[in-house]
């Protein structure tokens, strides 16, 4: 593999660098990243062909980022990188999320003492078994169809020195001739949980589906069905046609699976736990009992909730422990048991990172393309880094050689997540081809799926029900509309099935980034995937006061009159309608406003998915002022924000993102009384407030009460200029399909709108509006310092 153009080269920021670097020989002190990037160049000098041309002169900064010419990378070089990589490491990233631990795989993490040996065609137990007691080790497990043994030495305490014993141990097996090759135990885990901090109570909400009640344990059930479960709305699984007899089994490779949960109970095939090597793959962590709900949970007695695939039988297989983490040794053992087990349809919803043609990616590779090969599928999440690793990684690599796996290995069917408005979810890993000037040429992503705050089972021990977010939860719900188009066309081959899924899906995103996915790509619509046909609109209302999603919704079509009625999502599908005609689309429900919406034009045979949210205002008495910013979603941009303060490489800018977010202000008399950082108080002074900033909602609603009006002068303006504080802003006013409007009212009744799109100017800032007096005044402009401008 060749590559050529600018990449960066970084160092160990923030991940533990000291103790790496000494542990690697690179001497301490004020010389310390002169050292790591002279040894570095050198070494790529050295070992590949042409090598390095000159780094340029007062490059290197704060975050110790040197850039580099890469003249050219051949395979030489690759061996090189594969052996930093090994030699390099990584501690554990333990993450602390909501009172939960997870211990989230790094590239190049290992399993102290242990090492897998992948012997020669011949080689015997007992040859291996003198090879590692020469070591003063065992054998632990064996994986015989694939001559794979895990040994297992004693680990010294300190990290640096298991890893330099595991190191060892590996070129010393390495020499024997019986060794075809040997290689750490690389650890993987479930792909990072969402980082974004809870605010106006998120938290609750997350263990609380919008309109259920309290969620304690399976009390919960009586009162949540698919009503609470968005991504059904989304993937238009109502209009799929009911669920067949049977469907093929689906094995849940993950923390395991809570079978005694009342919704699947019925449908859970007890099998393997390659974690405590016994026959109870019970979830002690939760995520496994997550994908297995949103697959094939089956509501008993119509309480409850439904997977994809109802009637397909869950294989649960545990390699993951409580807090998320394994090995891909016992992944491998996992995906061998699933095929040889009548799963016909894998879920693999974890991740870890490997270099191509390195040894630990060429055995799993063959694991999976063996799998495959039996005609089975293999689902995969692609990972929830924002492409970090991908990008620029902390062992020096040139991107994109650093690649999440399994999910890059060519037949894994790789999954990203979308939220409500098919815009990909913030932190989801994605294709890219040319950023920023540089050529990445990420080409795993297969297809999108709801991936956003996902209502699902989680074990009886921690509540039952929760919503949880991430490229896990698409992947599960992939692999149920898989097992539901092969119950449909049993006669498909695995391929086809795949191409099956791709082919009818909805199109999202673009080259040039559009709704955040910087390729074309398709989101699963499983009604269309098994041929059902029907005509309408689908979409989502949420309560511009809060940013929740808001049911009991009355949504009228003009001019035939039909009319849907929105769930406890906020979601409502409208079918029957007249194919090429226009419609206008009235949101009403009592104690808020309602909002039209025209020009939507039904497709044939098609539900065709509203681009953006409707956002209804909460009456309020009059004299109260309220103003109701709404536009598409904020999705994606809060990484990208946080990378583009953090590193000058990051290729998506702060202000070219897809997504929106930005800072609304209430000024009184020159005086700023209410913003994200004060947002106020509407019982007492200053008797305004900020009641939604939408910040983690994915919303796109923001919304200002003045609930008393004072003396003198109010202006309302926004900011979008991004690192001024900790609250972090991105995206572009004017950006394509965000369609950016501050609708003001007193009390009930509408006194002014302000399109964004028509403001005049440009900058950072938007003046909305003054109000003096009682008097509203439209000011809809633009500028690159506070108003007055």
């Amino acid at each position: 593999m060749v590559f050529t153009g600018h990449w960066p080269l970084t160092t160990f920021h923030n991940r533990g660098a000291a103790s790496q670097a000494a542990a690697m020989g690179f001497p301490m002190g004020n010389n310390f990243w002169h050292s790591v990037e002279t040894k570095v160049c050198s070494a790529f000098q050295k070992w590949g062909e042409g090598g390095l041309g000159p780094c340029a002169e007062g490059e290197r900064t704060m975050l110790n980022i040197r850039r580099c010419r890469v003249v050219r990378i051949t395979g030489l070089l690759a061996v090189f990188l594969v052996i930093l990589l090994a030699a390099a490491g990584s501690q554990a990233r333990m993450m602390e999320i909501r009172g939960k631990t997870y211990d989230i795989a790094e590239p190049g993490e290992f399993k102290s003492g242990e090492v897998v040996v992948r012997a020669r065609p011949g080689t015997s137990r007992n040859d291996i078994e003198g090879m590692a007691a020469q070591m003063q080790g065992r054998i632990k497990k064996v994986i015989p169809e694939y001559d794979l043994y895990l040994i297992e030495v004693p680990p010294p305490g300190e990290y640096a020195a298991q890893k330099a014993q595991v190191n060892e141990t590996v070129r010393t097996l390495e020499k024997f001739s019986q060794v075809k090759r040997a290689y750490p135990n690389f650890k993987v885990s479930i792909p990072k949980p969402s980082e974004i901090p809870a605010n106006n109570g998120d938290a609750k909400e997350d263990r609380q589906a919008p309109g259920a009640p309290s969620q304690q344990g399976v009390a919960a059930r009586t009162a949540v069905s698919s009503g609470n479960q968005w991504h059904l709305d989304k993937i238009k699984f109502h209009t799929a046609g009911a669920a067949p007899d049977a469907a093929p089994m689906v094995a849940v490779l993950d923390t395991g699976v809570d079978y005694t949960h009342p919704d699947l109970a019925a449908n859970v095939v007890l099998g393997w736990d390659f974690v405590d090597d016994d026959d109870d793959p019970m979830d002690e962590g939760g995520h496994g009992t997550h994908m297995a709900g949103l697959i094939a949970a089956s509501p008993a007695e119509g309480t409850g909730i439904t997977g994809v695939s109802p009637t397909s039988k869950i294989l649960a297989v545990r390699v993951l422990d409580l807090n998320g983490a394994g090995t891909w040794f016992q992944v491998m053992q996992g995906i061998i048991y699933a095929r040889d087990n009548e799963a016909r349809i894998i879920n693999l919803s974890l991740v870890g990172y490997d270099l191509p043609g390195s040894s630990a990616y060429e055995d799993l590779q063959q694991v999976i393309d063996d799998t495959v090969a039996a005609d089975k599928i293999v689902c995969v999440a692609a990972g929830n880094d924002d492409n970090y690793y991908s990008y620029d990684d902390i062992y020096f690599f040139p991107p994109p050689n650093l690649t999440p796996l399994p999910a890059g290995l060519a037949n894994a069917f790789t999954v990203t997540a979308s939220e409500w408005n098919d815009c990909r979810v913030y932190f989801s890993n994605y294709d890219a081809g040319t950023l920023s000037g540089v050529a990445y040429n990420l080409n795993f992503v297969d297809l999108a799926a709801p991936g956003w705050k996902m209502y699902s089972t989680i074990p009886i021990s921690q509540g039952g029900y929760a919503n949880q977010s991430g490229t896990s939860g698409a992947t599960a719900v992939v692999a149920g509309c898989a097992a539901r188009v092969w119950a449909k066309y049993p006669a498909y081959t695995a391929a086809q099935v795949q191409n099956r899924l791709i082919s009818t899906g909805a199109a999202t995103g673009s080259s040039s980034g559009g709704n955040g996915f910087y390729a074309a790509e398709k989101r699963v619509d499983l009604m269309k995937a098994l041929g059902q046909k029907a005509t309408g609109f689908s979409g989502v209302v949420f309560n511009g006061q809060n940013g929740l999603p808001l049911p009991g919704v009355k949504v009228v079509a003009t001019p035939d009159g039909i009319t849907a009625t929105t769930n406890a999502s906020g979601f409502y599908t409208l079918t029957g309608l007249t194919a090429g005609t226009t419609y206008s689309l009235k949101f009403s429900r009592s104690t808020f406003g309602s909002v039209t919406l025209g020009g939507q034009v039904a497709v044939a045979d098609k539900i065709k998915d509203l681009p953006r949210p409707a956002h209804l205002n909460k009456q309020r008495a009059a004299g109260q002022w309220t103003v109701l910013f709404s536009h598409r979603n904020f999705h994606p941009g809060y990484q990208d924000a946080v990378y583009t303060y953090q590193y000058d490489w990051w290729p998506i800018p702060w202000a070219k993102t897809s997504g929106l977010h930005f800072a609304p202000r209430l000024e009184r008399n020159g005086t700023v009384i209410v913003e994200p950082s004060t947002p106020g108080s509407l019982v007492a002074a200053p008797y305004a407030a900020i009641t939604n900033d939408d910040w983690n909602r994915s919303s796109g609603s923001k919304n200002m009460v003045i609930s008393q009006v004072q003396s003198g002068t109010y202006r309302i303006w926004t900011r979008l200029d991004n690192f001024q504080d900790s609250y972090y802003e991105w995206g572009s006013y004017k950006g394509p399909g965000q369609s950016l409007k501050a609708r003001i009212y007193n009390g009930a009744d509408l006194q002014g709108t302000a399109v964004a799109a028509k403001a005049t100017g440009s900058g950072s800032y938007w003046w909305v509006a003054d109000l003096s007096g009682g008097t509203l005044t439209i000011q809809n402009k633009m500028g690159t310092t506070a108003p007055p401008f």
